[in-house]
């Protein structure tokens, strides 16, 4: 299992489909209405998309996103950092060889 792999299991609350495509909730638009006006956050509009000639590494695409005008394709960890700041800064260390480092969540009064 690659390195992403294994932080889209763990973090992206990801449903796997055929062709190692992972389906994900999009951050920019998942609390957003539809055109008819109704609320689905629970709804995966977006894949996370293994490139043709890297399986380890991922693309994140958003349906939605693409049909509204904005934003809808971005590489793994810029969508780790939308998602789970901690996580993607645990992401970070690890590609790069530090994952000796401890990262703990801040606690804010």
């Amino acid at each position: 299992m690659s390195l992403d792999q294994s932080y889209i299991t763990r973090y992206c609350d990801a449903v796997p489909t055929v062709n190692g495509k992972y389906k994900v909730h999009c951050p920019n638009c998942r609390n957003i209405p539809t055109k008819k006006g109704k609320l689905k956050p629970d709804k995966r509009s977006a894949v996370l998309i293994p490139l043709e000639k890297c399986n380890s590494k991922y693309v994140f695409h958003c349906s939605r996103c693409k049909d509204e005008g904005r934003h809808s394709g971005m590489e793994f960890l810029p969508y780790l950092f939308l998602t789970s700041t901690t996580a993607a800064e645990r992401y970070k260390a690890e590609k790069n060889g530090y994952s000796h480092l401890v990262f703990k969540q801040p606690k804010f009064n």
